[in-house]
């Protein structure tokens, strides 16, 4: 399978509601980074988590991304009644290396949770044709759980289910991991100029938890397989002695954001 193709899958796109919305302080310390709010680019947009957010403040949004079933979800939740006022997003099927980004340059650049799934050396080069004047490059992540109350459980649980599904060993405190090299190869083509943290709570059902793994690359269905089942019976003994009497999870989501200029090579 090519890297990302699991995004490509209807069932991982439409899991994908399910994981933690970025909370509305990173929101505003992305309009407080921009110093005009006349054109956005959402790389890697996937349902349109940002796009659909920050399009209530700028004149346009342009939204890449290479999944089409993500497409289609995006657009079908841009239709509904709360947000048809929201027109002015253009969606873009394409992988964002090659993406048509008209003729915009643009203000806020944002790649959420994407970043490390582009090829760096054919991205960062077309976008400095594409922006403007003293424009922003951010980079967000953070839309899980952070050390929630079932921590030393779900540890073991990640380590034997990442393992055994990809024969990585689960390593989140090594910085020299492959994982950590890979989440971190945008930074050589960043000048940074800042970061910030921005910390909220989610509630959520045991079965919006589970649902919410499979929208995760290493745990998409295809890639479970037969064994989906298992994964989801040995989550649920995880996490259910943390859950209230109405099987509610409540855990903390720290969302990061970083950002800066593209560097001139």
């Amino acid at each position: 399978m090519a890297l990302g193709q699991s995004f490509e899958d209807t069932e991982v796109a439409e899991h994908y509601g399910y994981r933690p919305d970025y909370p509305a302080d990173l929101f505003a310390k992305l309009y407080e980074l921009s110093p005009q709010h006349h054109h956005a680019l959402d790389l890697g947009c996937g349902p349109g988590k940002v796009a659909r957010q920050i399009c209530t403040v700028f004149d346009s949004v342009t939204a890449v991304d290479a999944s089409e079933a993500m497409l289609t979800i995006a657009q079908n939740l841009q239709s509904n009644s709360e947000e048809t006022d929201r027109t002015n997003i253009r969606w873009v099927h394409s992988p964002a290396e090659t993406a048509d980004f008209a003729d915009h340059n643009f203000d806020l650049i944002v790649a959420a949770a994407s970043i490390h799934w582009m090829d760096h050396t054919r991205l960062f080069p077309r976008l400095l044709a594409h922006v403007a004047g003293d424009y922003v490059f951010a980079v967000v992540d953070g839309d899980g759980a952070h050390h929630p109350p079932w921590q030393s459980e779900w540890g073991d649980f990640l380590g034997k289910w990442i393992f055994e599904l990809t024969g990585q060993t689960y390593a989140p405190d090594n910085t020299d991991s492959a994982f950590a090299k890979k989440m971190k190869r945008h930074k050589d083509w960043l000048r940074l100029e800042g970061e910030a943290s921005f910390e909220h709570t989610c509630t959520q059902t045991i079965d919006d938890f589970i649902r919410c793994q499979f929208s995760r690359d290493t745990f998409a269905p295809s890639k479970l397989g037969n064994r989906r089942g298992e994964f989801s019976e040995q989550l649920r003994r995880v996490v259910s002695p943390h859950a209230d009497p109405m099987d509610v999870l409540t855990y903390r989501v720290l969302t990061r954001v970083e950002w800066g200029k593209i560097r001139t090579v």
